[in-house]
């Protein structure tokens, strides 16, 4: 049996050997470390309003998106929006990633008196949503008087998945600038100046209304037109000017001579503050039947009539003249 001893340089060359690999397992250890952050902060579940910020005049319309950015298995998620109602006033509430698949809860508000958007959007047990995307959208429109910066802030950011609520790595708020024209500016209400007059018995007259606005600098007239490319429409009246009042345009429908089926028109405003245009949309029915005739008296039956009447009014005065006596 024979022992080897490691000699001095041995033992210098195995002392080498073990802080090498001591080395090596350091740098090991702060390279998984390392990993670990990347991938912690690729996968960070942050909810933002998209986009962050933007500029749009006043008097018109815009929307925003309250966003995830990577998120497993989500199955419930919901957040109150808070906005400044006297320079905007919230008009729609659209689902995102989790619509299409089958709920059990949903619930949507709208608040332009105190300035709140509330959504709440749960799926069933069996369902859920994987990545990044809207949560939901919401359609703003900016006051006619507002400029300046105003903050759109998230606060009660929920997100579930099917066991457990998800950390969330941050909330993102949003900031929208609010400018005022220069000059005048044209707004309409609905704006575009769309309707459909649905079904309509050919030969039938419907009328439809829509509001027109100077949305821009108040202190210049918005001179305005309106025109169609349809025979079968009409606008009343035709033209006018506005500085703070609101201008209401009639559309008239008229569906004689059309032929049965859909029929599709514009209708174009004009101005010297922007262009709007509008689509009419009509569908022509089969004509109403004509009123049925009410029966007339003639000739004998006439006659006949008025001997009746003769009758009873006689018998009538027959009678008073005995409970008289």
């Amino acid at each position: 049996m024979s022992v080897r001893r490691a000699g001095k340089g041995e033992e210098n060359k195995s002392k080498v050997k073990i802080k090498t690999k001591a080395s090596v397992t350091g740098t090991g250890i702060a390279v998984c470390l390392l990993l670990l952050v990347a991938v912690s902060a690729v996968d960070a579940t942050v909810v933002s309003i998209e986009p962050n910020n933007q500029t749009v005049p006043a008097g018109q319309s815009f929307s925003v998106n309250v966003s995830v950015d990577t998120v497993m298995n989500l199955t419930l998620h919901g957040a109150i929006l808070h906005f400044d109602p006297s320079a905007m006033q919230a008009t729609a509430i659209t689902e995102g990633i989790t619509s299409g698949l089958p709920h059990f809860y949903t619930f949507e508000d709208i608040d332009n008196l105190n300035g709140k958007v509330t959504f709440t959007y749960a799926l069933n047990t069996d369902s859920s949503v994987s990545g990044s995307g809207p949560l939901a959208g919401i359609n703003f429109t900016a006051d006619a008087s507002a400029n300046g910066t105003y903050n759109l802030n998230l606060t009660e950011v929920e997100l579930w998945n099917e066991s457990a609520v998800v950390p969330l790595d941050g909330v993102n708020n949003g900031t929208v600038n609010i400018t005022a024209p220069a000059g005048p500016a044209l707004c309409t209400n609905p704006d575009p100046p769309d309707h459909d007059f649905g079904d309509v018995p050919e030969g039938q007259i419907r009328t439809w209304t829509f509001d027109i606005t100077n949305c821009g600098n108040q202190s210049s007239p918005l001179t305005w037109g309106v025109g169609d490319d349809q025979g079968w429409l009409s606008e009343t009246p035709t033209s006018g000017s506005t500085t703070t009042e609101t201008d209401t345009v009639t559309v008239r429908v008229d569906t004689a001579g059309l032929s049965k089926g859909l029929h599709t028109g514009m209708i174009m405003v004009t101005s010297n503050g922007g262009n709007k245009d509008g689509t009419i949309t009509v569908n022509v029915t089969a004509p109403l039947p004509p009123p049925a005739a009410v029966p007339g008296l003639s000739g004998t039956g006439l006659i006949a009539a008025i001997g009746i009447l003769a009758t009873v009014l006689a018998i009538s005065v027959s009678a008073m003249r005995r409970r008289r006596k």
